[in-house]
């Protein structure tokens, strides 16, 4: 949308935010609406703008700990080039994911008043909330898997109340997934914004991701080619070194580069190197007195927030 900004510019920000909750199937949706012919996704995702502007760089780097400085993007002037494609492309409405944007509410939602003004009624929130149980695992194996958590699950967790206060809150599960203050505060902030659980994205991902289609008021009968693929899934290595060299720069991916790309498109080449991923990640499941223990701290939350948002959530606690 074009707002007025704090320069007197006008300038093009965000229809929409995906704003979390994280491991919750974000990027899959990232993905899945990014095909739209309507849609204007950045190919940054996770920018984490509004939760880092104008913090200082000693404080952010301990908020995204352990992730790198480098995916950030915190300065305005690259942020608003993330979508300085938008006007050539003929598309209708421009988005963002970033699920730093839930945990860290406060940030956000002072940042948006700031930039977006009175067109802040016009911004449209999109949240997804998974079981924080298995959400908090999944994302204690993502960092793990990526070399980035040396500390245990059990251990982690009894780290938490320090982790947040030294501002980690990254790797601090159990506040990062406590979810009811956080969307209390983004429905007593915005006006339009919808909730969607994590079940549904993977049960019946075709009619969730219509019902954000029409949400946002663009062609509701468009099909993304990948639906039901699931991106970004966490779990024990198999093989680390392969992994690394999927991901890491290495003198022998450098060489093969040039050769890869005469193999089909970009999207095939994704395509293989996410078969090939998956297959490297083997899921390990959780100690059943860390999953008690972990009911036990999430059961009240969980029920607070299914009252709020109307919905029974109580399954979550179940198994």
């Amino acid at each position: 949308m074009k707002v007025l900004d704090f320069r007197n510019t006008e300038v093009l920000l965000p229809d929409f935010l995906i704003v979390g909750a994280p491991k919750s199937g974000t990027t899959s949706l990232y993905h899945y609406l990014k095909q739209h012919p309507e849609i204007c996704l950045p190919e940054v995702k996770e920018p984490c703008f509004f939760s880092s502007y104008g913090i200082p760089e000693s404080i952010f780097l301990k908020n995204i700990f352990p992730m790198a400085k480098e995916k950030l993007v915190t300065e305005y002037d690259e942020y608003l080039s993330l979508f300085s494609s938008f006007n050539k492309t003929g598309k209708r409405i421009i988005g963002e994911a970033s699920t730093h944007y839930l945990f860290q509410y406060e940030e956000t939602i002072s940042n948006l008043k700031f930039f977006y003004k009175s067109q802040l009624s016009n911004l449209k929130i999109i949240i997804v909330l998974r079981n924080p149980i298995e959400a908090a695992y999944s994302n204690y194996q993502m960092w793990a898997m990526k070399g980035l958590e040396v500390a245990d699950f059990e251990m982690a967790l009894h780290e938490d109340q320090t982790r947040y206060h030294n501002q980690n809150y990254n790797i601090a599960y159990l506040h990062k997934y406590s979810y009811y203050e956080q969307v209390k505060t983004y429905l007593d902030n915005f006006e339009n914004v919808k909730i969607y659980l994590y079940e549904e994205l993977q049960s019946e991902p075709e009619q969730l991701v219509k019902k954000i289609f029409n949400y946002l008021g663009v062609d509701g009968s468009f099909v993304p080619d990948d639906i039901g693929i699931k991106y970004n899934i966490s779990g024990k290595l198999r093989v680390k070194s392969l992994h690394k060299f999927l991901y890491e720069e290495n003198t022998l991916k450098t060489f093969l580069i040039p050769v890869a790309k005469k193999i089909g498109t970009q999207k095939f080449r994704d395509r293989i190197r996410k078969k090939v991923t998956d297959a490297n990640v083997k899921r390990v499941s959780m100690k059943s007195s860390t999953r008690q223990f972990l009911k036990k701290t999430f059961s009240s939350n969980i029920l607070k927030t299914g009252d709020l948002i109307g919905q029974d959530l109580s399954t979550w606690l179940e198994y």
